[in-house]
This record gives structure tokens, sequence and C-alpha cells, in this order.
């Protein structure tokens, strides 16, 4: 019996959901950014919950980074498969 999907509809599928994915990440550490941004800003300087929304921050750029790296690399991939 022969597969009605084609590997062709397979990988498009794949890449779908692939970039909704990174979208989602994306947003998800958009709010949280903005959200830490809003502690950070509501809580006394001298206060010792600075230091972890410091840390947050960090890590949440850092993320976010990383996401766009990733989107980054995957619309690359995507462009030299249809060279191809």
């Amino acid at each position: 019996m022969t597969n009605p999907i084609s590997s062709r509809s397979v990988r498009a599928a794949e890449k779908a959901l692939t970039k909704n994915a990174l979208s989602d990440l994306k947003n998800f550490l958009d709010a949280i950014k903005g959200r830490t941004t809003l502690l950070t800003n509501s809580v006394n300087p001298d206060s010792p919950l600075q230091e972890h929304f410091q840390e947050m921050m960090i890590y949440v750029n850092e993320s976010l980074e990383t996401t766009d790296f990733l989107s980054d690399s995957f619309e690359f991939d995507t462009i030299a498969e249809e060279i191809k």
C-alpha cells in the first residue's frame, strides 16, 4: 500500500511546526522579559530581589538570542533547500 502523504508534504509540515514553535517560544520569552522589567521597576533598587530580577533578565536575554539564532538557522536551511 502506498503512503498518500508525500515526503515533501511531511517536510513542509515539519517546517511549519518548527517555525510556529520558535515563534511561540519567542513570544513567551518576550512576555517573561516584559513582566520581569515591570517587577524590576516596581521594587526598591536596594531590595535583594533586584539581583534575582537582573539574573532572570540575563537568562531570558540569552534564551531570546538562542531562539533568534535557531530561527535564523531555520530560515537559512529553508532557503537552501528551496534552491536545490
